[in-house]
């Protein structure tokens, strides 16, 4: 059974929810300059988190890393740059998300024990969403811009789909140097595991 979800009021509500969560999150940080800012999104599409960090937050939390288990923090710094989870601003004004959480909410069927809905369709929504903030320049421009990292982070994704991600919303140039970071991190990762 397929139901029939409106996601043009998913994607309006998006812009609305991403837009103030945006706002709230560059308010709290205040003067910290970030370098990415992205939703998150469950496998199935059914949870749908903002998420952000700055380098100042990234250094703060690579200080904590490093004094908790002892191995130097630009370890941390490069492992822990691309892990949303772990990030100062993950999930930072969710609670402009409700009328999102609502309708993905709506898909549940009971009958199904499932979402009815088509999680390829939500992650473009999201996608389309970000993409037209972008258009607004609510994520500024210029260099601001350059050095900010759009992207949709999803759960078990591969570095591959990352930057297939990323690609849709940032420049080559941007995308390059997340490749770059990226393969930083997971060799740091494997060297902080011995």
């Amino acid at each position: 059974m397929q139901l029939n979800f409106d996601y043009a009021k998913l994607k309006k509500a998006l812009i609305s929810a991403t837009a103030e969560a945006f706002a709230q999150t560059k308010a709290v940080a205040e003067a910290e300059s970030f370098y990415v800012f992205g939703l998150y999104i469950c496998r199935e599409g059914t949870s749908i988190t903002p998420t952000a960090n700055t380098e100042a937050g990234l250094t703060r939390l690579a200080q904590e890393y490093a004094h908790k288990y002892g191995k130097p923090s630009n370890l941390y710094q490069q492992s822990l740059r691309w892990s949303p989870w772990d990030w100062t601003y993950h999930a930072q004004g969710q609670e402009f998300y409700a009328e999102v959480e609502d309708l993905l909410e709506s898909t549940w069927s009971e009958a199904d024990c499932r979402y009815l809905l088509e999680a390829q369709k939500v992650f473009q929504v999201c996608r389309e969403a970000l993409a037209q903030l972008d258009r607004q320049a609510v994520f500024d421009t210029g260099n601001v811009r350059e050095a900010l990292l759009l992207n949709l982070f999803k759960s078990d994704q591969t570095q591959a789909q990352l930057l297939q991600e990323a690609r849709y919303l940032n420049s080559p140039k941007a995308c390059d140097r997340f490749a770059v970071e990226l393969h930083q991190g997971q060799t740091v990762f494997f060297q902080k595991a011995r």
